[in-house]
């Protein structure tokens, strides 16, 4: 008998069931699939809409056209609209610097001459040259239109640099390894080395407070100077060509060591200095990373 009660309950409930799916509204049916064959198709309205799915997708389209657009100017090697809007603002800036100091005292700059020189010794030629004045000309001689910007953007250039190879030679090493020997090589004391390397240092355009200081201070102009100078020269670089200008010339010039672990040393400046390179061309001159 319970079984035969069972059996009659589940045969009432699928009779309900189905009862339930036939009485549903022939109007609604067909607005649902109004709806369905709606969504399905190319993102036009129903029932009087706007269209807005179409509207999206067209959005979704001009994006995505948008970025292929800027991924192949980047591709080509053509300088991306920012940095060549920033290198436009910096070259107004270098040809109206504002000097602190009346005519008689400003600073010397270099000569076509030394700027040729110092060119040969980077390894690199200008194309705008007004990138490179910029670059020299320290906070103390002109207080509003300095090489500051160049500098921070020198640095997040190395910075990237830098990382790269240093990963590329120590592998799958801590990244707390990795990322002091990255501190040492960024850091400002081994950019001032790169800077005296390079013979950079008397190129820097001071203040008139400043050399009459250097006179009596031998220590003048300070590591902080000097390896501001040297990042804004890599900014300046990366302005007028691009990442792989600044890679090719740092690279050239500081590979690093067998062991880069040998520069991790407890005041950070990657071991006793070397003199500065007298000739005017660092390829012969003394090792970056030798102790003399």
């Amino acid at each position: 008998m319970q079984c035969a009660a069972a059996a009659v309950r589940t045969v009432c409930r699928a009779a309900r069931s189905s009862r339930r799916g036939s009485s549903v509204c022939p109007a609604a049916a067909n607005r649902r699939r109004q709806g369905a064959a709606g969504s399905s198709g190319s993102g036009g309205s129903t029932d009087g809409g706007t269209g807005g799915g179409g509207g999206s997708g067209a959005r979704s389209a001009a994006g995505s056209a948008a970025f292929t657009a800027a991924a192949a100017a980047a591709a080509a090697g053509g300088p991306l609209p920012e940095r060549h809007l920033l290198a436009a603002k910096l070259t107004e800036t270098a040809k109206n610097i504002e000097w602190c100091d009346p005519p008689a005292d400003r600073p010397a700059e270099a000569t076509r001459e030394q700027i040729d020189a110092l060119e040969a010794r980077l390894g690199y030629k200008f194309k705008n040259r007004y990138l490179l004045r910029l670059a020299l000309v320290h906070s103390s001689a002109a207080p509003t239109t300095h090489n500051a910007i160049l500098a921070w953007l020198g640095d997040a250039a190395l910075y990237i640099i830098i990382a790269e190879q240093v990963a590329a030679s120590l592998g799958n090493m801590a990244i707390g390894k990795l990322s002091e020997v990255r501190k040492t090589l960024i850091g400002r004391a081994m950019c001032d080395r790169y800077a005296r390397y390079l013979g950079l240092a008397p190129y820097l355009v001071l203040g008139k407070s400043v050399r009459l200081q250097t006179q009596l201070d031998m220590a003048l102009p300070t590591t902080n100077m000097v390896a501001e100078m040297f990042e804004a020269v890599m900014g300046a670089i990366y302005l007028d060509g691009d990442l792989a200008a600044v890679r090719a010339i740092y690279t050239s010039h500081f590979p690093l060591p067998a062991d880069p672990l040998t520069l991790l040393q407890p005041d950070g400046t990657g071991g006793p200095l070397p003199p500065p390179s007298s000739s005017s061309s660092s390829d012969g001159g003394p090792s970056p990373w030798s102790a003399q």
